[in-house]
């Protein structure tokens, strides 16, 4: 585990780079009102908006780009959870964790996504003022409940299913065996 962990972390600014691109593609083109662009700088994402800044508005009259970063390590310490998981299983093969692998860049797209759609319609305007982000008041609460699976359930428990999902013969060995077990008493 500590070594899966230690590839994960010393290797960040190459996946890094590559859950920018995806997420920069995602949000302009669902929210190209919204995004102006993604771009990786080593261990963090730089989202720049196409909302101004509302206090530099207000005090020079002139819109400014926001800009505001993600830490998208939060969300991809699953891939080194499901690497270990693998590596310590009996049938280790380089093709389940290449599609593990895969479902869980495109996890933590959605985690990155949903985490700048939340920051961007509750966290960077000024305290009693909104961006006019066009979310209606239900996609608001959808937008938090996509935020909390993205950041807390996806990384936990997404490794832990496609791990048993490509070790079924373990499980079911396992159970055939405990089975026989219990007939025995």
């Amino acid at each position: 585990m500590p070594l899966c962990f230690g590839i994960w972390y010393f290797s960040a600014a190459v996946w890094i780079w590559f859950i920018a691109e995806l997420t920069h593609g995602v949000l302009r083109l669902l929210f190209s009102r919204l995004i102006a662009s993604v771009g990786s700088i080593g261990h963090t994402l730089d989202i720049v908006t196409n909302l101004g800044d509302i206090e530099q508005y207000t005090q020079h009259h002139k819109m400014m780009a926001l800009v505001f970063s993600i830490n998208p390590l939060q969300y991809g310490y699953s891939l080194a959870v499901y690497s270990a998981l693998l590596l310590a299983s009996k049938n280790y093969h380089w093709r389940a964790w290449l599609v593990g692998l895969a479902v869980l860049m495109g996890a933590i797209v959605l985690g990155v996504c949903f985490d700048v759609l939340k920051t961007i319609a509750f966290d960077l305007a000024p305290t009693g003022t909104t961006y006019p982000t066009g979310f209606s008041d239900w996609q608001l609460n959808m937008l938090g409940v996509a935020y909390q699976l993205g950041y807390l359930v996806l990384p936990t428990v997404l490794p832990l299913i496609l791990w048993a999902n490509f070790n079924q013969l373990f499980f079911r060995s396992y159970l055939a065996g405990s089975v026989a077990d219990i007939q025995q008493d």
